[in-house]
């Protein structure tokens, strides 16, 4: 996995929103996705995994210290 803190909503480094986000995260279980987003002070955590249907270039999943985000 390569994590990543970007600043979100902004052109200007050290401005924005944090936010965090996951690279590569096929392979990776629920539980996985869990502790890494509890290691983080952040409301949530994007997992990028890759496209699993013909109409979409990525897939993301958004956990929260406590579970999983239905977005």
């Amino acid at each position: 996995m390569r994590i990543f803190q970007v600043d979100a909503f902004t052109a200007t480094r050290f401005t924005g929103n944090p936010a965090i986000v996951v690279l590569d995260a096929d392979g990776q279980n629920d539980a996985t996705m869990q502790a890494v987003a509890r290691e983080f002070a952040h409301a949530e955590v994007a997992f990028v995994l890759a496209a699993n249907a013909a109409d979409h270039d990525v897939r993301l999943r958004f956990f929260n210290a406590r579970k999983e985000s239905p977005l």
